[in-house]
């Protein structure tokens, strides 16, 4: 099983790589395929709880960078606080 779900990662990324390269623009229904291949692969190397550790501990980095981002630009255009979602 591990060897088709990498085999299923490589063509997806291969189709990100290319649809990069070619229309300097990826297709966002690729994200979630890949969150849910790696997710997956995760899961079979790893408990379901250290897994939503490690979620949980990506999703608040994502929302530090935002944080920052936001925090940059308002300072940048010297206005209010700038809503970047």
């Amino acid at each position: 099983m591990e060897i088709w779900i990498d085999g299923i990662l490589i063509v997806l990324f291969v189709i990100v790589i290319y649809q990069d390269f070619k229309f300097h623009g990826i297709s966002w229904f690729l994200f979630p395929l890949a969150f849910a291949g790696l997710f997956f692969k995760g899961l079979q190397s790893i408990e379901i709880a250290e897994q939503i550790k490690y979620l949980l501990l990506n999703i608040g980095i994502i929302f530090l960078h935002l944080a920052g981002i936001s925090l940059y630009f308002s300072i940048k255009y010297m206005t209010k606080i700038y809503n970047i979602l």
